[in-house]
């Protein structure tokens, strides 16, 4: 099974809602559950919880008393358990929505697959995104103006290895599987440099009593 890198939050009034559907039972009439793993933002895992589905569709609403009190953010991955084997890699990009002070969920399905796990074991293997010898340069495709109260990127890392990288003039690190949230209200045209080959972030945008969380 292949995880993408979902973001949670329930710092700051956010709430999130994890929404998945049972793909292997709709395609394929196989039986599955789900294996949801929460790291922090340091890359500490925090919480493991197991998922049997009930419905062909449902969620989970990720709030600060599901996760213990934590008001923080962070990641989680999720992982198909399958009982049948020979089975093709399985990746299911699911959605998440984040609500900020009771706004309507802003969806967002997942971003890039940044770790694995065979069916029939327990251990995850990380480093699914590679590395370059040199610098590169990965702008974000839109332009932020001033038409938004706040903007925000969120970035992680998911190798085993500490990375630094420049957002346009400002340096930033983060450790191994890691995770920043970076303020980027007063740029303009966006501009990351690393080693890595996709350093794929998230948007989340504010307008009064709203946001929106995309892709870039």
């Amino acid at each position: 099974t292949l995880s993408d890198a979902f973001m949670w939050r329930t710092d700051d009034k956010y709430q999130t809602i994890f929404k998945f559907t049972n793909i292997l039972k709709l395609y394929f009439s196989i039986e599955n559950s789900l294996d949801l793993i929460f790291f922090s933002k340091n890359g500490e895992c925090i919480k493991k919880y197991s998922l049997k589905y009930k419905n062909l569709s449902s969620s989970l609403v990720i709030n600060d008393t599901f996760l213990g009190g934590i008001k923080d953010y962070g990641y989680f991955l999720v992982f198909s358990n399958v009982e049948k084997k020979n089975l093709l890699p399985i990746r299911n990009s699911y959605y998440i929505g984040y609500s900020w002070k009771n706004s309507p969920y802003s969806l967002v399905h997942g971003n890039i697959p940044i770790a694995s796990r065979k069916n029939d074991s327990t251990e995850i293997k990380r480093n699914t995104v590679g590395y370059s010898f040199k610098k590169l340069s990965y702008q974000v495709q839109m332009k932020y103006d001033n038409s938004f109260d706040k903007s925000e990127l969120f970035v992680i890392n998911p190798s085993d290895k500490q990375v630094k990288f420049r957002v346009n003039n400002s340096e930033y690190a983060i450790k191994s599987y890691g995770c920043l949230l970076i303020d980027v209200t007063e740029l303009d045209i966006i501009q990351i440099v690393s080693n890595f080959y996709y350093f794929r972030p998230l948007t989340i945008n504010y307008r009064e009593k709203f946001i929106d969380v995309l892709h870039n």
